[in-house]
């Protein structure tokens, strides 16, 4: 039963989508939108039922790693700069510890802001390591 719930919801929220982005409500452009919609959900639960692990993070984790997304406005303003300045950058260590769905939200958060990469996550060492162009 949870997979029909999931395919449901994923069917309702994939059509809305399409109804969304099409912006007409055309009979044609529906009967797409819930095509579209179910072959998406399909697809979704195909990929749900290959899975080998599931992430559930921790509060702590996602709110220490929402800092990054709130650092935006101010990486966006120093690579404006670096692009005159040419920094050389570089590797920076910081402590981390957690599971899997820690680390997979880690890697996720920093690679995606605009002055980091992260290189790896050395569990031995219990640390993160990452690339940062411009120093903060």
């Amino acid at each position: 039963m949870p997979a029909v719930r999931a395919w449901l919801v994923w069917w309702a929220l994939l059509t809305a989508l399409y109804v969304v982005l099409v912006d007409t409500r055309r009979i044609q452009e529906l009967v797409a939108a819930a095509i579209v919609g179910a072959l998406g959900a399909t697809a979704a639960l195909i990929v749900r039922r290959e899975r080998e692990v599931v992430l559930h993070p921790r509060w702590r984790t996602a709110l220490r790693e929402l800092r990054a997304i709130l650092a935006w406005p101010r990486d966006l303003w120093l690579l404006a700069g670096a692009l005159v300045r040419r920094p050389g950058g570089r590797v920076v260590e910081v402590p981390f510890e957690g599971d899997a769905s820690d680390a997979a939200l880690a890697v996720a958060e920093r690679s995606l802001a605009p002055n980091t990469v992260v290189i790896d996550v050395d569990e031995e060492r219990g640390v993160l390591i990452y690339h940062e162009l411009v120093d903060k």
